[in-house]
């Protein structure tokens, strides 16, 4: 199965590609929402899923 999230935020995607070890931590911004997510993309699989970031505020004709 193969799992494609698309976000407008470029936080969330490039915390996603640094993995759990960078956003895990106490310290890091919404560790507990992060924990959640990777216990998630463990059970999906982390090769099957793809984050791509788009822009914000923009038509799709705009992005092609």
């Amino acid at each position: 199965v193969r799992v494609a999230f698309f976000t407008d935020c470029m936080f969330v995607k490039d915390t996603y590609e640094k993995g759990p070890e960078h956003s895990s931590s106490g310290w890091f911004v919404y560790a507990g929402v992060w924990r959640e997510i990777w216990r998630l993309a463990c059970d999906i699989g982390m090769d099957n899923i793809e984050v791509t970031w788009i822009p914000a505020h923009t038509s799709a004709k705009a992005q092609k």
